[in-house]
């Protein structure tokens, strides 16, 4: 049975994989070679359309490329060089599986980039809640829950499977103490109550 909580479970979960699909915070002042990368990859996202608006492409792009190393390092690991990502040859990074306290620290810095407020906007559409609710309810749950889901992605397949599936009954679990966190209508939720 879909109830109105599911645009809003959906909301997070969906985000969360977005970015983890796109990187994560810039970390600082970047070297010429990681630079170079990091506009690549910005372009290569805006011509894709593949960050909604809100989100900094730059801040993400930058994600990617610290959180995977540097520019040198991800050639090296993984073969992608500037000209491949201008060219859209990204499949190398399809590739990718960081151990988990790497993968954590890289989506750490994703929910730096703007993604809060487009989770809120994707919060409010279709389920009924205001921007000040989405955002009580977002605020009260626990980021390392999104950044485990977001994280899960760089993971390998075994790590992942365990640390996703842990991550997703803990956001659901937190949702419904962030409704009561946040004073809400259980049944304005589709909650019962």
């Amino acid at each position: 049975m879909k109830t109105r909580l599911t645009p809003i479970l959906g909301a997070v979960l969906g985000l969360a994989l977005l970015a983890s699909a796109c990187g994560g915070s810039d970390g600082g002042s970047a070297s010429e070679e990681d630079q170079e990368l990091i506009d690549a990859v910005a372009a290569q996202f805006e011509s894709e359309g593949d960050v909604p608006p809100g989100v900094d492409t730059n801040c993400m792009a930058a994600a990617m490329v610290n959180g995977l190393g540097g520019a040198e390092n991800i050639e090296s690991e993984y073969g992608l060089t500037v000209a491949d990502v201008g060219s859209g040859n990204t499949d190398a990074l399809d590739a990718v599986e960081l151990p988990a306290d790497e993968a954590r620290s890289l989506a750490s810095g994703m929910l730096d980039c703007g993604l809060g407020e487009v989770m809120i906007e994707s919060m409010t559409a279709g389920s009924g809640l205001s921007e000040e609710d989405a955002g009580c309810l977002l605020g009260a749950l626990d980021e390392d829950i999104i950044r485990d889901i977001m994280a899960s992605e760089f993971m390998s397949d075994a790590d992942a499977a365990t640390i996703a599936q842990e991550a997703q009954t803990e956001l659901f679990s937190g949702l419904f103490d962030a409704v009561g966190d946040c004073d809400l209508d259980p049944a304005a939720l589709g909650l019962g109550g």
